[in-house]
């Protein structure tokens, strides 16, 4: 199973983990939000609207009673009306609001019925209301008696005012009509009745004649003016009297009217619209007990609905966490497990132990990481097993490479000793030829002496014979050194052919040589290729590395995506608790609502009894609201918990997977090393190549020099063969010359012969001599000739010399290179190899040098080309598994303590 897919399952149980709580908390809360809905938006409000109604009927109850209190002032009479108005809206608005909001059929029914009531109540309190408002006169139950007591006191005055004009005494009471209580009342009572005003104004006029005629009457009497007292009296006195009579009774009898209304208004209200009211309050209470108790109901709904979900979710949220968090340990283990065994495997590698193995069974990348890392590993030993043959059969061409080059060397060497045996024997024959040419000089002095005087030769025979006794001695001279010459020419001949095979021996050397180092070319050709073929690998298990980066990634965004589902659950939960909140808010309220009614119910006395059951009944609900609350505020607190549980398992889940990305990034730098190594040792191959290149130009130089030398020789040996053939021929006219000598010799003892004979003699000599001149000058030509082949010989070889210098340090260049080829190859180990083989040989400046630790070339040469075809002996014994759970094959081969250095 591919980790995607693993990581998909997982991801996908968990989301339907979360689905599957998120549903059963979306039910519960859909179920619980559709009671609480219910009570909130529908019984909540009814019972509002219908404590709205009774409060406001209270409130109307209440500013009735105040409203039919006879000493109640006209401002707060205004205030009580407005304040009815405003209840009659209330009321309104209450009736509206309750009778848009759904009902049961019940509750329809009585609220039919209320209705009913309070449209029987309304006409009734429009009535009072009417009536009530007509009497705007305070204190209309003891004006008629204050009325009737103040025309009472103006009667017994006046009459006292009769008996004193009767009995002619002056008056003794008050006469001012301020003093009187009707003169100080009238200015102090207010009334908002304009027909009052009226009266009570037509009052004062009356009641000012009738004081100022008793005022004069008294004064008459005062003076003792009875007579004309009671003519006023009578004109003036008894008239005032009865007008102000008639005004009083005018009022007494417009009050005693207002009071009649009045009665009647206390009596509607004590009367008719008290039934009308109790009906009402009846109907109302019979509809908030419905209300409350379908309330009740919606809400033991609601919680047993909220509780059901909440057992279902908590159930489920347990399993899911325990579901979760096991599937997270076991894939997180899983995966854990796997990706250690191959960082431990890749630090194996990482040393260069390439005898692991992961062989990890499966479908997954990782899997497949395991067998390419298996396959890379297996393929990277054999390559390197590859370049081991390759470094030995390095090692072996370049100790033959370093013996041609001590051959060369040698044949460069005897070349030049050659060289100047042979410049020494021309420097020879030059000087026997120098001294050739001064006998023949001489000879041909002698001769032209014989010629001139060989009229004297006859004349003076002991003469002759001492010249030819010179002449003999000369051409002994000239025979040795033409001897010695011809002997110094057949040497530089034999040294010529011995130059020639060792030039041709070179010449071969060389080819050998130039064929080696292809050869190497070829073995750093394949060593690159199988370099290459190891990064490419390489680069392979870097990109089955990325991948699994890349599924470890994948892993820790779906444990991201989790904790994300997670906290938007405990972000829901927190949402519910809001709700609570808000739900112990509307509590609270109805608390205080019920509250309200209580003192409401308490103010209204017997009438409000029955309100005081039902405040009670709302705050019972309340008060199992409240509880209801409470407990899911628990439950809410437990599955925050338990959220925060989960949330912490899936941090330590993504902890996990970050610790298996850290490794696997690891294991990413381990084969970024490697390739770092095998880039280096791409950078080695490229140097031996050059070098190796630079050896064949060499090698290339030294046999387009061995082949100028070779003709040279062969232009040399030529040359000697004409020069023999000139000895041989100076020789010939030596041995002419000496039995010539002989014969002058003779003929100068035998002075017989006669002087034609001596004339025919030395003419004859003197050819020879000319002969002999031009023999030495071809003998110096030849000479001059066989220095210059010399020098050109000579210089071939310091050229020689100079090129097989070149050779010997691209040899120990290469030595250099495959020393640090073998310090790069020893960090690796591989399985065991064929016996007599050494993986990493230990000395490479002895092995490759091909000598033995004394300093002597050894005769044993190390393992070659001819080796690198045969194939390896199998492993005989099987894999073993490590302690790590990797793969180990047979104990590896000790590598060399310079290896292992």
């Amino acid at each position: 199973m591919q980790i995607f897919g693993k990581l998909l399952g997982a991801t996908l149980v968990a989301m339907l983990i979360t689905l599957a709580i998120g549903g059963l908390g979306w039910f519960g809360l859909d179920a619980t939000r559709a009671g609480l809905d219910m009570v909130i938006r529908i019984r909540t409000p009814q019972i509002h609207a219908i404590d709205q109604m009774v409060e406001t009927l209270n409130t109307i109850r209440v500013d009735e009673f105040a409203l039919v209190n006879s000493r109640l002032e006209p401002e707060r009479r205004e205030q009580i009306l407005v304040s009815l108005g405003e209840a009659s809206s209330r009321l309104a608005s209450g009736r509206a609001a309750f009778a848009a909001l759904p009902m049961t059929p019940r509750q329809a029914e009585l609220w039919s019925e209320t209705e009913t009531a309070l449209d029987s109540w309304a006409p009734k309190h429009r009535r009072m209301i009417d009536l009530v408002a007509a009497n705007r006169i305070v204190n209309v139950e003891l004006l008629p008696g204050i009325l009737a007591g103040h025309l009472l006191d103006h009667r017994q005055w006046f009459d006292e005012l009769r008996r004193a004009v009767g009995d002619g005494k002056p008056f003794r009471e008050e006469t001012s009509p301020l003093a009187c209580g009707l003169g100080r009342w009238l200015p102090t009572y207010q009334s908002d009745d304009p027909g009052l005003q009226e009266l009570l104004a037509g009052l004062r006029a009356p009641h000012q004649r009738l004081h100022e005629a008793s005022d004069t009457i008294a004064d008459l009497l005062t003076r003792g003016r009875a007579r004309e007292a009671r003519a006023l009296l009578a004109r003036d006195g008894a008239p005032a009297l009865g007008d102000f009579q008639a005004a009083v009774e005018s009022t007494r009898s417009y009050v005693d009217e207002r009071l009649t209304n009045f009665d009647v208004a206390i009596n509607y209200v004590f009367g008719d619209v008290a039934r009308a009211f109790d009906a009402s309050v009846a109907a109302l209470k019979a509809t908030t007990t419905e209300v409350s108790a379908q309330a009740i109901t919606d809400s033991d709904q609601a919680t047993a609905t909220g509780n059901r979900s909440q057992t279902i979710a908590l159930i489920a949220t347990v399993v899911g966490i325990l579901c979760g968090l096991g599937g997270g340990i076991l894939l997180a283990r899983h995966m854990t497990r796997r990706l250690r065994s191959t960082v431990q495997v890749l630090g194996e590698l990482e040393q260069g132990h390439l005898d692991v193995r992961l062989e990890l069974a499966g479908k997954d990348e990782i899997s497949a990481m395991s067998r390419a890392m298996d396959t890379f590993a297996a393929d990277l030993e054999e390559r390197v097993r590859g370049v081991h043959t390759v470094a030995v059969e390095l090692a072996a061409v370049g100790s033959q490479i370093d013996g041609a080059c001590h051959q060369v060397t040698e044949a460069a060497n005897a070349q030049s000793l050659g060289v100047l045996s042979t410049r020494t024997a021309v420097q020879e024959i030059a000087a026997s030829v120098r001294q050739v040419n001064e006998g023949v000089t001489v000879l041909s002095g002698a001769s032209s002496n014989g010629t001139a005087s060989v009229l004297e030769m006859a004349a003076t025979s002991e003469e002759l014979a001492g010249s030819a006794e010179n002449l003999a001695r000369i051409a002994d001279e000239v025979g040795s050194s033409i001897t010695e010459v011809a002997s110094s020419i057949q040497q530089v001949a034999d040294n010529s052919l011995v130059l020639k095979k060792s030039a041709d021996a070179t010449v071969a050397s060389v080819t050998e040589l130039d064929t080696a180092l292809g050869e190497v070319e070829s073995a750093v050709s394949e060593t690159a290729q199988v370099s290459a073929g190891v990064r490419r690998d390489v680069e392979a298990g870097q990109a089955a590395m990325a991948t699994a980066i890349a599924g470890s990634h994948e892993i820790r965004q779906a444990s991201q995506v989790t904790a994300t589902a997670i906290s938007n659950l405990s972000a829901r939960v927190q949402e519910i608790g809001k709700i609570l909140c808000m739900i112990d808010d509307v509590t609270d309220q109805t608390r205080l609502l019920a509250l309200n009614a209580a003192i409401i119910a308490a103010q209204a006395g017997v009438h409000g009894q029955g309100f005081a059951v039902v405040a009670e009944e709302i705050r019972e609900l309340s008060d199992r609201a409240n509880q209801s609350t409470g407990e899911i505020a628990l439950v809410i607190d437990s599955l925050q918990q338990e959220t925060e549980k989960v949330v912490a398992a899936v941090q330590r889940t993504e902890r996990r997977v970050v610790e298996g990305e850290e490794l696997a990034l690891a294991s990413g730098a381990a084969l970024t090393k490697i390739v770092a190594g095998i880039h280096e040792i791409d950078h080695r191959m490229e140097r031996i190549g050059r070098a190796t290149g630079e050896q064949a130009e060499s090698s290339r130089v030294i046999g387009a020099a061995m082949e100028k030398v070779s003709q040279m020789v062969d232009h040399t040996v030529l040359a000697t063969g004409e020069q023999s053939k000139a000895a041989r021929t100076i020789t010939t006219a030596v041995e002419r010359l000496r039995s010539y000598a002989l014969q002058v010799k003779n003929l100068a003892r035998e002075q017989s012969n006669g002087s034609k004979v001596l004339a025919a003699a030395i003419e004859e000599v003197d050819g020879m001599i000319r002969q002999i001149g031009h023999a030495c000058e071809e003998q110096t030509r030849g000479s001059q000739q066989i220095g210059r082949a010399v020098e050109e010989i000579h210089h071939s070889a310091e050229a020689n010399l100079a090129a097989s210098a070149v050779l010997a340090g691209a040899v120990a260049n290469q030595k250099v290179q495959i020393g640090i080829l073998n310090t790069q190859m020893g960090s690796f180990r591989i399985g065991e190899r064929s016996p007599g083989t050494e993986l990493f040989p230990g000395s490479p400046s002895q092995e490759l040098l091909g000598t033995d630790g004394g300093g002597q070339r050894s005769a044993q040469r190390p393992e070659g080309p001819a080796d690198h075809g045969k194939p390896a002996e199998k492993n005989p014994h099987p894999r073993e598994r490590g302690e790590d759970g990797t793969r180990r094959r047979n104990p590896p081969a000790q590598a060399s303590p310079a290896a292992n250095s």
